[in-house]
């Protein structure tokens, strides 16, 4: 499945108040595209309720890139493909990498 493909299936199965680990209190979807995550740019992307009061955004061109170094990696995301691509975000809130894992395994594998 090529990027866009995947694009398509996360805009389409991905929605407010989706538990992407039904089993856990947090991982809720509170934003989905157009929503707008300030600071990446404004770039569309989601946000994600990742603690009692702390939510990450996450925005498509971050979904892009690590979906497209997933490939180059024998299909195999993570933590070390995050840190090499996001290490700003992984050191600030490292929930970066399983929220974006839950997001990619929920929709798209």
């Amino acid at each position: 499945m090529n990027w866009n493909e995947a694009e398509l299936l996360l805009r389409k199965n991905i929605h407010t108040s989706l538990h992407l680990s039904p089993d856990a209190q947090f991982k809720i979807v509170k934003e989905i595209p157009p929503f707008k995550c300030k600071n990446y740019n404004s770039s569309e992307g989601f946000r994600i309720q990742v603690g009692a009061k702390n939510e990450v955004n996450i925005p498509i061109s971050m979904l892009q890139k690590l979906y497209e170094k997933t490939i180059l990696n024998n299909g195999i995301y993570n933590r070390t493909i995050f840190k090499e691509n996001f290490p700003r975000e992984l050191n600030n809130k490292p929930c970066y990498v399983h929220s974006v894992g839950k997001l990619k395994h929920y929709n798209i594998t």
